[in-house]
This record gives C-alpha cells, sequence and structure tokens, in this order.
C-alpha cells in the first residue's frame, strides 16, 4: 500500500472498495480489479512524483479517478466513455445519498 493511501479518508476508500470495485469483477479480462487496483496505485505514485516537483495535487481525487476510469466498460467498448461519466454521476449521487443519510 502506498503511503499516500492514508491521505484517503476511510469513508471514501470503504465507498469505492465497496461499491466501485466490484463493477470491474464483471468486465474483460484486462479490465478486472486487479486492472484498476493497479491503476490506482499507480496514481498515488504519480502524485508523489508531482509533488516532489513542488506540485500541488490531491491524492484522494488521483485515487478516485483512478477507481472509476474504466467503469463505462459496463455497457461496452463502443461507448464506454459516456458510459463511464454516467456510471460515475449514478455512483456519486448514491454516495451523496447514502452519506446523507447517517
Amino acid at each position: 500500500m502506498h503511503a499516500l493511501y492514508d491521505e484517503i479518508a476511510p469513508a471514501l476508500r470503504e465507498y469505492v472498495e465497496q461499491a466501485v470495485l466490484p463493477h470491474y469483477d464483471a468486465f474483460d479480462a484486462a479490465h478486472r480489479r486487479d486492472h484498476a487496483l493497479l491503476v490506482m496505485s499507480q496514481s498515488l505514485k504519480l502524485v508523489a512524483t508531482l509533488r516532489q516537483q513542488g506540485e500541488s495535487v490531491d491524492a484522494a481525487m488521483a485515487w478516485t479517478i483512478a477507481a472509476f476510469h474504466d467503469t463505462g466498460m459496463s455497457e461496452g467498448r463502443a461507448t464506454w466513455p459516456a458510459d463511464a461519466s454516467s456510471a460515475t454521476t449514478r455512483s456519486c449521487a448514491a454516495g451523496s445519498a447514502r452519506s446523507k443519510s447517517r
């Protein structure tokens, strides 16, 4: 686990792990959960590199974007960029509703 992982709020980590990552289990072999986890890990390494260069980068934002990057694959490759946007919007709305009910 990358040291920057600790900068990600536990509630966000839990949400991504329980509500976003399971979508990858149904994708093609090149886009399974292990792929998403690799991209998420690499995003934190990129954040660390950019910070060393003096950039201000939000680790939680980069990690979350990486988590969602292929979520549109559930509708197939032909329209996945647009579907990813819709999936992200639906997921964020569901997460917001869930946090308001707590």
